[in-house]
């Protein structure tokens, strides 16, 4: 694939993990800090693709779907497993039970990505 002619950023990554497969694309600083998590770009690709794969089952391109992530690598895997699938993801920090049914109903939104970790999807 010419890179130059890259459009999307599931893409760019596909690039990287044939490329570059040993090589880290992703560090989690858990107090900004110190090293907690890390992703090579081979091990990011299969997570993602894992997750889509999952993801794919549930939803159809265009349909919403809401991230409830706290920072870290998995909100990273949902969040390119949503580009790669072509859903849109409406990234939300983690309610409450009672207000996330209320949102999700209210929202018309299709399900929350993930019941698990996206990470272990490619496990």
């Amino acid at each position: 694939m010419d890179r130059g002619r890259l459009r999307t950023f599931p893409e760019v990554l596909s690039v990287w993990a044939t490329t570059a497969p040993d090589r880290r694309a992703c560090l989690y600083l858990s107090d900004g800090e110190r090293e907690e998590a890390s992703l090579t770009y081979a091990e990011l690709q299969r997570a993602v693709l894992a997750a889509s794969s999952h993801l794919s089952a549930m939803a159809r391109p265009g349909d919403r779907v809401m991230l409830f992530y706290p920072a870290g690598l998995d909100f990273i895997v949902a969040f390119l497993a949503c580009l790669h699938t072509g859903v849109v993801a409406v990234p939300v920090s983690v309610p409450s039970a009672v207000r996330l049914t209320l949102t999700l109903k209210t929202a018309g939104l299709v399900t929350p990505l993930m019941v698990r970790s996206p990470l272990s999807f490619a496990s």
